[in-house]
């Protein structure tokens, strides 16, 4: 967005946007502009054919061929200089919601009218099929109102069952027959409403804050995985339904997961702050918390056997823990061999070894009950198997980075059998036949995430694979067909 927020109007001759092009331009507001609407005004015969509004001003304009001309609004006595949310139009007429809370109600460029509709700003707005008009405000309520802006019903948000993280509605619409809405939160969850009875359904979940890192998948459920985020929400989900079949609370914000690997029991999420937690799947409650680390936490893994539990840090170091009775683990020991921030780490098939990456691009070698660094450990455990395979350097995955990477750009990999996933920097998702020795080697390319892809992982059964991206916040499940 330029400083001078400009307003452009495109054209299409065909209607399906294929031959998209720009009819007009004009330079619209120094102040931040929050929407722009058209209004229903067919020409230049005195009608208003687009309103655009934002922090303290609107503006309406005509199309004149390829020029655009506007008039500021005159707020009067009637209104107050103010920020604008959002404009809508009943019975000819623009509609604009505020930052007090009222609707106001322009005749031309004049505001001529307001109504008190929300406590808070207005949020959103749509019209209705029968020519009234559908109202969110950061009061968490929703209200309907009629053609002269009178009030139908209201509903709150908060009241809903099940109820929304964050009981903000950000969007707002109506089925053609006024019997159901619609409403997206700030928690990027949507709901249907139903009008009569005032019950509702979630349709639609997600992360909703910051970034989504998080990922782990069920070791012997091939229909379940996790997720955790930056919106510090532990979500399990159900890859058949394409939905999140539990989910809880965190301590902070969260970039690591684990499930422990002999049954799926628990769920170990590594915290932003350095924390940990330990969850007892079933029923989502918290079993175990502990805090050594003194930055956040990039990865966390259970040995095989679920005995030892390895949690990695930007502080550099690794934490490792003991299982003891009653699901609870004791610290018994720190590595702190690593020159850079800890990025990713794996056991060994039987776990008495593990091999982690950091920031400087160093792989290193543990033996797990000592609790110490094996300087030779390249060579000495070169005929190891591995339980997992998600460190990044090594032998097995060394023709996966592309020319020119400088050693982050490649934010994860995963390992299943003769396949091996990454997830990039550059939005993509690809698949190489291991061991991927050579640079250029040929893979599989998924695209479809809009920014840096954080993480990969094969379902247990290899008929899955799952991705999660970094600033979109999506979970992507990619179906795996091996070619005849």
């Amino acid at each position: 967005m330029d400083d001078d927020h400009s307003l452009v109007v495109y054209h299409t001759a065909t209607g399906d946007w294929t031959d998209g092009a720009i009819k007009s331009w004009s330079a619209n507001d120094k102040n931040r502009v929050l929407f722009a609407a058209f209004t229903g005004g067919t020409g230049p015969d005195g009608c208003y054919q687009l309103v655009t509004g934002g922090i303290k001003h609107i503006k309406f304009w005509k199309i004149n061929s390829r020029n655009l001309s506007s008039k500021k609004g005159l707020f009067g006595k009637v209104g107050k200089i103010q920020p604008i949310t959002n404009a809508t139009v009943v019975e000819g007429k623009v509609v604009t919601g505020t930052s007090s809370g009222d609707l106001y109600v322009w005749e031309g460029h004049q505001c001529a009218s307001k109504v008190a509709a929300h406590s808070g700003p207005v949020s959103c707005a749509s019209s209705t099929s029968r020519g009234g008009l559908i109202t969110g405000g950061k009061d968490g309520k929703i209200i309907l109102w009629d053609n002269e802006l009178s009030q139908l019903e209201q509903f709150e948000l908060s009241k809903l069952e099940p109820a929304p993280l964050r009981p903000v509605p950000v969007s707002v619409a109506m089925n053609s027959h006024m019997s159901k809405i619609v409403c997206a939160t700030l928690a990027a969850e949507i709901y249907e409403i139903s009008v009569d009875s005032g019950s509702a359904c979630c349709l639609v979940q997600g992360h909703y804050n910051g970034e989504l890192w998080g990922l782990a998948c069920h070791p012997v459920d091939p229909d379940v995985y996790a997720t955790t985020g930056d919106d510090k929400m532990l979500r399990v989900w159900s890859l058949a339904n394409k939905g999140i079949t539990a989910k809880v609370k965190l301590g902070g914000e969260s970039r690591a997961l684990a499930f422990s690997p002999d049954d799926g029991r628990l769920i170990a999420a590594g915290l932003n702050s350095g924390g940990l937690q330990v969850f007892e799947a079933a029923s989502m409650d918290n079993i175990f918390k502990a805090r050594h680390a003194k930055e956040w936490i990039s990865d966390v893994k259970f040995s095989p056997d679920a005995q030892t539990l390895a949690v990695a840090s930007h502080d550099n170091n690794i934490y490792l823990y003991s299982a003891k009775s009653g699901d609870a683990y004791d610290f018994y020991g720190r590595l702190d061999k690593h020159n850079s921030y800890v990025t990713h780490m794996d056991f060994s098939s039987d776990g008495q070894f593990m091999r982690s990456t950091c920031g400087a691009y160093e792989l290193l070698f543990y033996k797990v009950s000592a609790a110490q660094q094996l300087p030779g450990g390249a060579s000495e455990l070169k005929d190891v198997a591995w339980h997992t395979e998600t460190c990044p350097l090594g032998w097995g995955v060394q023709g996966i980075w592309p020319e020119g990477a400088d050693g982050t750009d490649i934010n994860a990999v995963d390992r299943y059998g003769d396949h091996l996933a990454t997830a990039d920097d550059f939005g993509k998702v690809r698949i190489f036949a291991y061991p991927v020795l050579e640079q250029g080697a040929p893979s599989n390319l998924g695209t479809g995430h809009s920014s840096h892809v954080t993480n990969v992982r094969f379902n247990c059964n290899d008929s899955y694979l799952i991705s999660v991206g970094g600033n979109d916040k999506c979970v992507f499940q990619w179906k795996l067909q091996v070619e005849q």
